[in-house]
């Protein structure tokens, strides 16, 4: 790497603004985990963040490694007086969100995603008027004096969601402009540029907006798999951007083991002590695509297959197609537990009993669940969009997202043991999983 020290931006860690850890979080976690614990010779890294409030300002490395383990499970959770800032932006007025939200579910569905635009589009026009207006009255302490500031030769390495902090990038611009500061950034994927129906036409906007500032300001751009590092490329020439080939690096699938043998939760200890059910692990939303698992299932139960209890662990965004589809079959509904989000103990207990993982996305820029399933030695029955193939290779079940028939045939024929014990034997002599260090090693490596 070039000289200088490594900054590892960190804030996303502490105020990542929703209750559920994404695979974000979990990711640049371990990496610290690993880069601590085994640190490259030579290398002189050190963390930090910044807000408006506060600026930059290194994070004491004790303090980012007791939250990254809390986020991994792997030791008590962080006390809140360990964040290092407070966050660059708080969501109020949650009543109002709520009672908007009540509002949208019962309008016909043709009228939903164009009132949600208009919402969207108006809370922003509010907030950025009631900014506007309060400025003269608002009083500007000057900023605390830096702590170890970024220095010619320095890199800044941001592996979360800058995107959360709206004055982020003129951060990054003013310390190019002062000192020379080299900035490298991994973008995991461009999902609201790439699949524009999944979103809100707001949030598309601002993520292009984002997303064509940010590539314009990095020195080098990182991604997680060749489909992204495509979308990408594809992104900055209709931009025309300057074209930066932004460098693959592979995420890890190794887990540390769970520490509890079972889970505490009533709904899950049952569950998890019996085995033998279907899991799937991912937010219930419409790019995640549960309506072909409930289809598939339908399709089952019609030719008389009894299937075991299925888990869905992740937490609830819009369920309002599969909860249609359920509710004219309430016997399929009483045999799915939605566990919501799982801790990280829960969610390896989860991997370790089932008896095989279903993931049926329609858009990834990785898809850790499969990898993951792979990992715990499970039988992954996953959607061939995107990037999910690159996951597993041959040793994963692929089938058409749009396609019931074909997710059916494959969980119909692992309710059958000889052939899930057969796929097993060949997942657990073929599987050779990506480490952390392994990551750690290719990222240190993109960043010369």
């Amino acid at each position: 790497m070039a000289s200088g020290v490594l900054w590892i931006d960190v804030g996303d860690l502490f105020w990542w603004p929703h209750n559920h850890v994404t695979g974000i979080q979990r990711t640049m976690a371990s990496v610290i985990v690993e880069l601590v614990e085994s640190p490259p010779a030579g290398l002189d890294f050190r963390f930090c963040a910044y807000t408006p409030e506060r600026d930059f300002h290194r994070v004491p490395t004790s303090v980012v490694m007791e939250r990254s383990l809390s986020l991994l499970g792997l030791a008590p959770s962080a006390a809140p007086a360990a964040a290092p800032a407070s966050p660059p932006a708080k969501r109020r007025f949650r009543p109002v969100l709520w009672l908007a939200k009540a509002f949208l579910r019962c309008l016909p569905g043709e009228l939903r995603g164009p009132m949600r635009d208009f919402c969207y589009a108006g809370d922003t026009l509010v907030r950025a008027t009631w900014r506007w207006m309060s400025r003269p009255f608002r009083r500007r302490p000057p900023p605390p004096p830096l702590v170890d500031a970024l220095a010619a030769g320095d890199t800044l390495l941001n592996i979360g969601s800058s995107w959360i902090n709206p004055t982020y990038n003129d951060f990054v611009r003013r310390e190019k402009a002062r000192c020379g500061l080299r900035y490298v950034i991994l973008l995991y994927d461009c999902n609201p540029y790439s699949v524009p129906q999944f979103h809100t036409a707001e949030a598309v906007t601002r993520f292009c907006a984002w997303a064509e500032d940010t590539v314009g300001i990095a020195d080098r751009v990182l991604t997680i798999s060749r489909y992204s590092q495509g979308d990408l490329l594809r992104f900055m020439r209709e931009r025309k951007l300057p074209e930066k080939t932004p460098v693959v690096v592979r995420l890890a699938d190794r887990m540390a083991p769970p520490r509890r043998a079972t889970s505490g939760r009533a709904d899950l200890a049952p569950l998890f002590a019996a085995g033998n059910y279907i899991l799937t692990i991912s937010s219930i939303a419409p790019s995640k695509n549960h309506v072909v698992v409930v289809q598939a299932f339908k399709l089952l139960r019609g030719r008389g297959v009894t299937l075991p209890p299925i888990l869905w662990g992740g937490v609830v965004i819009r369920p309002e197609a599969v909860d249609t589809l359920l509710e004219s079959d309430p016997v399929l509904a009483a045999s799915i537990v939605r566990a919501g989000i799982l801790d990280e103990d829960d969610l390896k207990l989860a991997y370790q009993h089932c008896r095989f993982t279903i993931f049926p996305s329609k858009f990834e820029g990785w898809g850790l669940p499969v990898a993951e399933s792979l990992q715990f030695g499970k039988v992954c029955l996953a959607s061939n969009a995107t990037s999910i193939p690159e996951i597993g290779g041959a040793l994963v079940d692929y089938f058409d997202p749009d396609d019931p028939e074909q997710l059916a045939a494959l969980i119909e024929r692992y309710l059958d043991d000889a052939y899930l014990a057969a796929r097993e034997a060949e997942i657990a002599s073929g599987f050779r999983p990506t480490t952390w260090a392994d990551t750690l090693r290719e990222m240190l490596a993109a960043l010369d």
